[in-house]
C-alpha cells in the first residue's frame, strides 16, 4: 500500500515555540522515523518568524504569513494556501490547532479531502466559540467530556491521543553550567513561564519548600522561565528565601526539557510533566485550590490525567491533608523509588509518541470525507480570527 499524503498545518499566532507547535514536532519526528507517511507541512503566522526558529522533520515545509493586516492578511493568506498547493494531491489534512482549520477547511472543501482536527489541551472551549470537525482528536479527557456534552459536536467522531512526547535528550553541559551557577543542584525544578495564568502554581512550588522547612526539611527550589508578565516575576521574586532561584536566562529557557536531569524532583504541567515522566522524575503537579502542588500517584492520577495536568485541577480537604504527608515522606526520602517507577510506568501507558503513531495513522484510514454545516460555530470562529488579525 502506498504511502498516504497528508498535509498537517499549524499556527504561531503568539509568535513563539508554543507547547503545540513542540507536540506537533514531537508527533512529526516519530512519523518521519517510522517513515509511514509523507509529511507537508504549513504554518500560519501572522508575521515571518526568525530563521531558524523552526526545524520540522520535512523538506516539505511552508509558512504562509504577510505584512497585511485585518481581512486583507486573512485573505491573502487563504489565496497564498491554495495556490502553495494547488498542484499536489492530498489524503488528509490534520489542522493541529483551530487557526490552522480556519485556513485549511477550505482546501479540505475544494479538494473534497478529510480534514482531522486536534485540540491541544489548555482551556476547555466555550460554546460556540470553537469550530465542529467530522473527525477530532483530543489531548484530555476534559476536552472529550466538553464536547460531547454540547450539540453542535454530536456527530464529530473523538480519538482521545494524549501520546505526545518522548524522553527528552539532557544537555549535560548546560546542567553543568547551571550547577555551576548555584553551587550544586536542585531537590525540586519548576519549569514555567513567569505569566498570570500561572502565577498560582508559581507561588505554590515556593510554598513547598517553605512548608518543608518549617516541617526541619531544608530544599533547593529552582524555577526556570521566560519572564511574560513582570509583576508576577517580581512578586515570586519577593517571596524567595535562602536555597530559591529564579533563572531566566534564553540559554538554560530555549530548551528547557534538555536540563531537566539538573533535580531530583519536577513541578510540572502539561506536556512539561510528561517529558520528566519520560526520564522517570518523581513528579508534582500544579492545582487550583490547594496551597500546594499534588503528588503525581495512584490516588491523584484520575483526576489530574482527566485535567491535562494543569492548574485547573481540583482537590478536597481530605485528600489536601494525605498529600501533605505524602510530600513530608517523599521529602524525607520515603518512597522516591516508588513513584518514581509510577511515573515511567505513566509515561509508557499514555504519553509515549511511540504508541501514539498507531492511533493517528487509524484515524488517517478511517477517516472520510463528509461537509459538515456549522454556521453559528463558523461565524463564531471566523469573528474570533478576524479580531486577531485586526490587532496584527
Amino acid at each position: 500500500m502506498s504511502k498516504k499524503n497528508v498535509l498537517y498545518g499549524v499556527s504561531n499566532f503568539g509568535g513563539d515555540m508554543g507547547g503545540h507547535l513542540r507536540s506537533l514536532k514531537s508527533i512529526l519526528q516519530e512519523m518521519a522515523a517510522e517513515n509511514k507517511v509523507n509529511i507537508y507541512l504549513v504554518l500560519f503566522s501572522l508575521k515571518t518568524p526568525k530563521e531558524g526558529t523552526y526545524s520540522f522533520p520535512t523538506p516539505h515545509f511552508h509558512i504562509v504569513s504577510n505584512n497585511l493586516s485585518g481581512l486583507r492578511s486573512v485573505r491573502r493568506m487563504r489565496k497564498d494556501l491554495h495556490h502553495l498547493f494547488a498542484q499536489q494531491p492530498f489524503d488528509i489534512i490534520h489542522a493541529f490547532d483551530s487557526n490552522a482549520y480556519y485556513f485549511l477547511k477550505s482546501l479540505s472543501d475544494k479538494r473534497k479531502v478529510p480534514i482531522v482536527l486536534t485540540k491541544c489541551g489548555g482551556n476547555p472551549a466555550p460554546k460556540w466559540k470553537y469550530p465542529s470537525c467530522k473527525h477530532m482528536t483530543l489531548f484530555s479527557v476534559e476536552d472529550l467530556v466538553n464536547f460531547k456534552s454540547q450539540a453542535r459536536f454530536q456527530q464529530s467522531n473523538f480519538h482521545l491521543i494524549p501520546n505526545r512526547v518522548k524522553a527528552p535528550v539532557q544537555d549535560q553541559a548546560l546542567i553543568a553550567q547551571l550547577k555551576a551557577k548555584y553551587n550544586g543542584g536542585f531537590d525540586f525544578l519548576r519549569i514555567s513561564r513567569f505569566a498570570r495564568l500561572h502565577e498560582h502554581s508559581l507561588m505554590q512550588s515556593v510554598d513547598l519548600v517553605k512548608y518543608l522547612r518549617a516541617q526541619g526539611i531544608h530544599k533547593r527550589l529552582l524555577i526556570l522561565g521566560g519572564v511574560e508578565d513582570e509583576e508576577v516575576y517580581n512578586k515570586v521574586k519577593a517571596s524567595l528565601e535562602d536555597g530559591m532561584f529564579l533563572e531566566t536566562e534564553e540559554a538554560f529557557c530555549k530548551e528547557a526539557s534538555k536540563i531537566i536531569e539538573v533535580a531530583d524532583i519536577v513541578i510540572g504541567s502539561g506536556r512539561g510533566l510528561m517529558e520528566a515522566a519520560a526520564l522517570g522524575k518523581v513528579l508534582l503537579a500544579p492545582n487550583k485550590n490547594l496551597n500546594l502542588p499534588v503528588l503525581v500517584e495512584e490516588k491523584s492520577f484520575d483526576n489530574l490525567f482527566h485535567h491535562n495536568f494543569s492548574g485547573r485541577t481540583k482537590f478536597d480537604a481530605q485528600y489536601a491533608a494525605e498529600n501533605e504527608r505524602n510530600l513530608v515522606a517523599l521529602a524525607s526520602g520515603k518512597d522516591k523509588e516508588r513513584f518514581a517507577g509510577f511515573s515511567r510506568q505513566m509515561f509508557a501507558d499514555h504519553f509515549d509518541i511511540k504508541n501514539g503513531i498507531p492511533k493517528y495513522l487509524s484515524v488517517y484510514d478511517s477517516a472520510a470525507y463528509e461537509r459538515q454545516p456549522d454556521l453559528i460555530g463558523s461565524m463564531a470562529h471566523a469573528i474570533v480570527i478576524t479580531k486577531r488579525f485586526l490587532k496584527k
